[in-house]
């Protein structure tokens, strides 16, 4: 995983590279998670119904506490309508 992602933007992570690796995301260092996120959250959003595995590594990873690196607000804010928005289309 760290050789796929080294060096890269979250930009740059393809949904087929969030899914072979969905299960990972808890063990990347806080500051990757928090660089790294954007990508999870997308690749949840645009396959919804494939996300499986992904959708919980994400839940998991962003419920767990200091894993996140201290986001900036309007990261919070960003994560916070994610989750809004997973609950309801779980519900």
């Amino acid at each position: 995983m760290a050789a796929d992602l080294r060096g890269c933007n979250w930009r740059d992570v393809s949904a087929d590279t969030v899914r072979m690796y969905g299960d990972e995301l808890c063990l990347l260092t806080p500051e990757a998670m928090r660089s790294f996120l954007p990508a999870y959250m997308f690749a949840c959003a645009q396959e919804y119904e494939r996300s499986g595995l992904v959708a919980d590594s994400l839940i998991f990873g962003l419920t767990m506490p200091d894993r996140t690196a201290s986001p900036e607000r309007h990261e919070q804010n960003q994560v916070t309508r994610f989750l809004e928005w997973y609950y309801d289309r779980g519900s």
